[in-house]
Formats: C-alpha cells, sequence, structure tokens
C-alpha cells in the first residue's frame, strides 16, 4: 500500500493544488488528471455517514449536475490544462431577518451602553446565524482532503506538491481542527517573504472570505499572516479566541518543510477563513516558483 507522501521531507509532483478566486469569493481544489485516472475517488462510506448524521448534513452528490459533496455543496468546473476544477463556495452564516430585533426593539441602539444594540449590531432587524452551509462545506472538503491525502502513486505534474492540509470536524462534542504540513519549495519561498514579513494575500483573502460568510465590523480586524523567523516560521490568525495556525515548535530543520496546527477554531467558518488565507498563500507560492 505504501506510505503517505511527506511533503516536508522530499520533493513530490503535485498531485492536488489549492487556490483562491477573489472576484467570486471561492476556494479551489484542484486534483491531477493522473488522480482520477489512478485513484478511486469513491470517498468511505462510514466517513461520510459520521459526518452525515452528526451534523444534520444533505445527502452527499458525486458529481451529479457539476455538484459534489454534502447538498451538492461544492462546484465542479471541468478541467483546466491538468488538473479537474472543484470550487468551494463562501456561505453566508450571519442573515439579518424581516423581523425586528428584540433587544432593541427596531432602534439599533443599546441606551444603556450608549451604543450600538450588541444583538443586531445597528441593523434594527434580528440577526440569526446559520451554520448549515459551512458546516456541508467544511465536512466536504473535510473528506476530500483526507482521502486525497491518501494517494500513493506518482504524478507526470511539472511542478511539486506545495502544501497537505487537514481539516476536522467532530460533532459530539463539537469541534474543528486544520493542520497540514509546508512542503520544502513552499518554505524556501517563505524565507523570502520574511525581508517583507507580512503575507498581505493571506490577510486580504481570510478578511473577503470571513466577511462574505459573517461581516467584518470594526473590532473584529485581528486578520494576521506573518513571517516571524527567518527560517520561514508562519504564524496566520482570524477573530476568534486566538484562532490562529502555528508552526509546530519543534518542526523546523534547515532544508526541510514542516508541519502547522491550529489553536482555538471554534467554528466551520473560521475552518474556511484560515483555508482561504492557504489557499491564496499557495497561489503566491506557485506564481514565485514559476
Amino acid at each position: 500500500m505504501g506510505e503517505i507522501k511527506l511533503v516536508m521531507l522530499e520533493n513530490i509532483p503535485c498531485w492536488y493544488e489549492l487556490g483562491w478566486h477573489p472576484e467570486e469569493c471561492t476556494i479551489a481544489v484542484h486534483i491531477h488528471k493522473d488522480v482520477l485516472a489512478k485513484y478511486d475517488m469513491t470517498l468511505p462510506p462510514h466517513y461520510v455517514e459520521g459526518l452525515q448524521k452528526g451534523f444534520e448534513l444533505g445527502a452527499f452528490l458525486n458529481g451529479s449536475d457539476g455538484r459534489f459533496g454534502f447538498g451538492g455543496a461544492l462546484e465542479y468546473r471541468g478541467v483546466h490544462g491538468d488538473f479537474l476544477d472543484i470550487r468551494a463556495p463562501m456561505p453566508p452564516v450571519r442573515k439579518v431577518t424581516e423581523e425586528l430585533c428584540k433587544r432593541c426593539n427596531g432602534t439599533g441602539k443599546d441606551e444603556d451602553l450608549d451604543r450600538e444594540c450588541l444583538r443586531c449590531e445597528g441593523e434594527k432587524q434580528n440577526v440569526i446565524y446559520d451554520h448549515h452551509g459551512t458546516h456541508a462545506v467544511s465536512a466536504t472538503l473535510s473528506l476530500l482532503l483526507e482521502h486525497l491525502e491518501f494517494y500513493k502513486e506518482g504524478t507526470s505534474a511539472s511542478v511539486p506538491q506545495l502544501l497537505i492540509v487537514r481539516l476536522g470536524m467532530r460533532a459530539e462534542p463539537r469541534a474543528y481542527f486544520v493542520g497540514g504540513m509546508y512542503s520544502i519549495p513552499l518554505v524556501n519561498v517563505l524565507k523570502k517573504f520574511s525581508a517583507q514579513r507580512d503575507a498581505p494575500a493571506m490577510t486580504d483573502a481570510m478578511r473577503s472570505a470571513y466577511d462574505r460568510m459573517v461581516g467584518v465590523r470594526p473590532y473584529m480586524e485581528r486578520f494576521y499572516a506573518r513571517v516571524d523567523d527567518p527560517n520561514g516560521w508562519l504564524n496566520v490568525s482570524c477573530p476568534g479566541q486566538a484562532c490562529s495556525l502555528n508552526p509546530h515548535h519543534d518542526g523546523i530543520r534547515e532544508g526541510y518543510g514542516y508541519e502547522f496546527s491550529d489553536h482555538n477554531v471554534d467554528t466551520a467558518f473560521q475552518q474556511l477563513t484560515l483555508l482561504a488565507g492557504l489557499a491564496a498563500l499557495h497561489d503566491a507560492v506557485r506564481r514565485e516558483l514559476t
């Protein structure tokens, strides 16, 4: 059967890519044609059923009518060059209803605190948070990326795999996970980024994704992507209680890539926000290398 490829230890021809499309606020997963030809892309039923039941998701579609995943959460966009293009939209979570806000009675203000209403934040109408769409997208991506990681054959790609991303979700108790590996070529580029330190492409993508799903208010402007070490030590964060991606402290060695993992990811929309940043990083590094 072979072993899982460790892109932090060796250069391996690309078998999938991530991408960020700001004009439509979507994350892309590009799967190399050799994977599609050699690998059974049918996802394990027990994985599908577990997430489906735990998060009350819709039927899992395998490409019918151009849709893929729970409730058709992802879209097939055809084959471009050597890669199948699958897109994941950022679903809205924060929704304004037609009802007046019950806390401020439609004034939009909190008279006691002399500020905007804490519940509707000045909208004057009742605001609800619907996580079903982000759960469907995150759950689909978690299964797809996990399945792709176990692909053990080579590909004819002329470019290297740049990163591996792992998403995880658990219904009881509710929990979310983001982690993965940065490849040797990606870390080598991060070392060059260290001269400017900040990675604005990542923060721009995260802000756009978060704004599409939840809306960004002034007190939420905590988007951060920064190379904090000459060896390519990348720290990333988005709004939340110290919600971040960080290197494993013992994992950075000269000439190698390294593993990264999350801290305090509490929602699927935070997962997708961080993933949007990683997708934008992938784009920036691929451009740098080509």
